[in-house]
């Protein structure tokens, strides 16, 4: 009923396993949406490319795509939020954000 009657700027950001999904709504319309995928996560391991780095080597090549995956997931979604929809997130009232723990500098753009 709150959207309806009020109709308030909110946007919704989700980031995690290689997916980000966000919109900004008014009311109950959207104003601005998109999906984005990269292949980052490593099949049947599990966890992102990064997480399995950490201290080694790796040089195969489906680890190259999948560094390369994550780095561009990381140049969209700070494209995206810090120039296409700055002035639309600026003029929200609320903004849910669901990321995990290693992407979360990467949506937020700070190290918390």
């Amino acid at each position: 009923a709150v959207l309806r009657l009020r109709e308030p700027s909110w946007a919704v950001c989700a980031l995690r396993s290689g997916h980000f999904a966000g919109a900004v709504f008014k009311g109950q319309e959207a104003v601005v949406h998109k999906a984005i995928h990269r292949y980052t996560i490593r099949a049947k391991s599990g966890g992102s490319q990064s997480a399995a780095d950490s201290g080694k080597s790796i040089k195969s090549a489906g680890s190259s795509l999948r560094r390369y995956g994550e780095t561009r997931l990381k140049e969209e979604v700070k494209e995206l939020m810090v120039d296409k929809w700055a002035e639309q997130l600026a003029s929200c009232e609320l903004i849910f954000v669901s990321v995990s723990k290693r992407m979360r500098s990467t949506l937020l753009g700070t190290t918390l």
